[in-house]
């Protein structure tokens, strides 16, 4: 029998394969490709439409902190540290910004030299500033920066236990000396934290217009 032709169909099958293989690889990149495009051209969508608005926060709509986690509110446990520590039944009513920084560490230079800096009418007149402070001498931080104590409520965790029940109670992880150990909570007329400002993100303008959209909800 003479089975030649079969062998010429399977030769011509077998190199087609490995073509036909090949072509399926380009279209499936191409694809790839494509969703890239897109992917990246979405993205590139936003940006542009918010870079220019000096209120776009995408994640926290209408406020320039970043937004916190949902359902937090005024930490009522910190007055278990320090008893002189405000609850929130007496910081409803008007928007508050707690300030929580170790003081012997470069987040407490910081947000010392940001405070000692803002001017009595950087931020709106009714709003209440309270700042905890932990891991050093707070009279000598508050002197160095020139913090005012009568524009300003000074608090302190003064014993390891205090110092650890505040961190976990605010989330700020236990890294001496780092940038996680400071961090601005602004909360609305209601003692719920909406608004958070961290170091890299202190600005009195940005923080005033929050203090103001928080007095206004």
């Amino acid at each position: 029998m003479d089975d030649g032709p079969f062998d010429q169909s399977d030769n011509a099958a077998s190199e087609r394969s490995p073509a036909r293989a090949r072509t399926n690889v380009r279209r499936l990149v191409k694809v790839l490709v494509l969703v890239d495009v897109v992917v990246i051209l979405a993205a590139v969508g936003l940006w542009l439409a918010f870079r220019d608005d000096p209120e776009g926060n995408v994640a926290n709509d209408g406020l320039r902190g970043s937004r916190p986690p949902a359902g937090q509110a005024w930490p009522d446990a910190i007055r278990k540290v320090d008893p002189s520590f405000p609850a929130r039944a007496d910081v409803r009513g008007t928007p508050s910004m707690l300030v929580a920084t170790c003081a012997d560490c470069r987040s407490g230079d910081i947000f010392g030299g940001f405070l000692g800096r803002l001017a009595p009418d950087a931020l709106p007149s009714d709003a209440r500033v309270v700042v905890l402070t932990w891991e050093g001498d707070q009279a000598a931080w508050a002197k160095r920066w020139g913090i005012d104590s009568d524009r300003f409520e000074l608090h302190a965790a003064t014993t390891p236990a205090g110092v650890a029940l505040a961190r976990r109670e605010l989330g700020i992880g236990p890294v001496d000396g780092a940038e996680e150990s400071g961090i601005a909570f602004l909360h609305d007329t209601d003692g719920r934290w909406r608004s958070t400002f961290f170091l890299g993100q202190l600005k009195a303008a940005d923080i005033a217009h929050d203090l103001e959209q928080l007095a206004a909800d």
